[in-house]
């Protein structure tokens, strides 16, 4: 009986420590995992921030603008983009004392690029041709 206990002593020494190597190699491993997690968090933070829309602190704005020179301005953005319509109007309302005389409404560069190719068109100044059937 006492070989048996023992052996049942040396045996439950040696699965607590297989235990204890187990418990050190999972806590290792939770560790980095952690860490990963963590890296994870921040670049999905950093994702989220770029996915909002910009904002503009307009009297910062106006404030850096103070004792530049007037100039005309035009604000274009893109087309079919409310962020970016909405940004241009903030840029808008923060030039509004600065700009000479007024800055006009942004206009989106759709029809900003349909103008310029107009312009460049040479059909432009010449008259239409009658065709003759």
């Amino acid at each position: 009986m006492v070989v048996f206990a023992g052996l049942a002593l040396v045996s439950g020494l040696v699965v607590n420590k297989r235990q204890a190597k187990q418990l050190v190699e999972l806590e290792t491993k939770l560790e980095q995992q952690r860490e990963v997690t963590a890296k994870a968090e921040v670049r999905l933070e950093e994702i989220r921030q770029k996915q909002e829309p910009r904002t503009l602190d307009i009297e910062a704005f106006r404030s850096a603008l103070k004792d530049k020179p007037k100039c005309d301005v035009e604000i274009v953005y893109q087309p079919n983009d409310n962020e970016a319509y909405l940004f241009a109007n903030a840029i808008m309302l923060g030039l509004h004392d600065w700009a000479r005389p007024s800055v006009p409404a942004p206009s989106s560069i759709e029809a900003i690029t349909d103008e310029i190719l107009e312009s460049l068109d040479p059909r432009k100044d010449k008259p239409e041709e009658a065709t003759s059937f």
